[in-house]
């Protein structure tokens, strides 16, 4: 009879321990899943903020450009490509902002990137070249407060 209760106790504690192993393999797998995709997800947001400060970049330069060709045409019109290139900078300007308003839900920083958007546009509304310096570097002062405001996101991700 002691046989049969030692062998019983033996069977009911292996069976808990692959029990608990078995609880404990779940846990950990479910950690690294968790960590694996808050990692993704913190990738994701760095390289949408990244891509849309560099198109809101070249948008800039390209309001920039487009505002300075169209004082050289003496009717105040520049050629076709120079409009196409800049609608299709800021084509990829907005689609960058789309980007990051899925992977992020930061109100100010998407508040931030369609003021950059709109005032690095309004340089072509420019009358004289102190007032396109002048939208230009407020620009200029956006992008650089959307940095600044991504790099806030990106550094509480880590914590």
């Amino acid at each position: 009879m002691d046989a049969i209760i030692t062998s019983v106790v033996a069977v009911v504690g292996t069976l808990a321990g692959a029990l608990l192993t078995h609880l404990f393999q779940i846990r950990a797998t479910e950690r690294a899943d968790r960590a694996d995709r808050s990692a993704r997800l913190r990738q994701d947001r760095l390289e949408a903020c990244s891509t849309f400060a560099a198109a809101a970049t070249r948008l800039r330069r390209a309001a920039n450009d487009r505002w300075f060709r169209r004082q050289e045409s003496p009717d105040g019109h520049e050629p076709f490509e120079i409009a196409d290139e800049f609608y299709g900078i800021r084509t990829a300007a907005w689609e960058a902002c789309y980007r990051l308003r899925m992977v992020t839900a930061d109100a100010e920083l998407d508040q931030l990137a369609g003021a950059v958007i709109n005032e690095a546009s309004a340089v072509l509304a420019a009358r004289e070249h102190a007032d396109v310096r002048a939208r230009r570097d407020r620009a200029s002062a956006l992008i650089e407060d959307f940095v600044a405001r991504a790099g806030v996101l990106l550094g509480a991700l880590e914590r």
